[in-house]
């Protein structure tokens, strides 16, 4: 019975939060990235490199593809599924609703990445598609990009429950961390979630990449621990959260 109530719960709250966070607005200016990656795909793919066929695509795929689109469209609709709700005040009224802390945390996670993953891994995969490149490059892309979606979600979901201006710190991790610092050597590296994305892309694609030294095993688990824990202190924060 408990179950079924908290299934039910998860659901009403992830209809809601998914309601909120697709607006038209989003969808359009997040769809345009998408579209930029696309083009770009087709770009890479008439100009045809025969002399390094696959490292064309994998490194589209690598800085903006995984570099900017899922990082930014990840950060749009995550930091945005309970922060937004926090900065005008109206998350109060979920706050007081008699329901498991770990309901709301959950069900905005699972909405955000409802959301982001259509939105950055169809055109990731048409991207390589496009590219003609092949050995594995639309298979590669698939996997970072579901690792990446969980891991950025997870932790931009947090931070709209941690910090405030939550896409002012995001847009600062993304472009200064994992954009500069994380080249630095293998401890920033370590911080940064895009290591790890481009590491199954190199793996895969048995492609050089900057930052893509992992081992395949490491770039897909990592990205699952950090959106494990990510989202363990998301509900850790809601249980405790000053709602005025």
């Amino acid at each position: 019975m408990s179950t079924a109530v908290g299934s039910t719960a998860v659901r009403s709250v992830y209809s809601m939060v998914l309601r909120r966070l697709a607006t038209r607005g989003r969808l359009a200016s997040l769809g345009a990235l998408g579209a930029v990656l696309m083009t770009a795909g087709f770009a890479v793919g008439k100009a045809g490199d025969t002399t390094r066929p696959v490292h064309g695509g994998v490194t589209l795929l690598a800085n903006l593809g995984l570099g900017v689109v899922l990082p930014v469209t990840s950060l749009v609709m995550a930091s945005s599924a309970l922060g937004e709700l926090r900065e005008d005040r109206s998350l109060v009224y979920l706050w007081l609703r008699p329901l498991r802390p770990w309901v709301v945390p959950v069900a905005a996670f699972g909405a955000s990445v409802s959301l982001v993953m259509p939105l950055v891994l169809v055109p990731g995969i048409v991207a390589a598609v496009l590219s003609g490149t092949g050995r594995g490059l639309p298979g590669a892309a698939l996997i970072a990009i579901v690792v990446g979606t969980l891991a950025y979600c997870a932790v931009f979901l947090a931070f709209g429950l941690w910090v405030r201006r939550t896409l002012l710190w995001g847009l600062a991790y993304i472009l200064i961390w994992e954009g500069f610092v994380a080249s630095a050597g293998t401890g920033p590296a370590s911080l940064a979630i895009r290591a790890y994305t481009r590491s199954v892309l190199a793996r895969i694609t048995d492609t050089e990449l900057g930052l893509g030294t992992m081992s395949l095993t490491t770039g897909v688990l990592i990205p699952l621990i950090v959106a494990g824990g990510a989202l363990t202190l998301a509900v850790h924060r809601y249980r405790n959260l000053d709602v005025d």
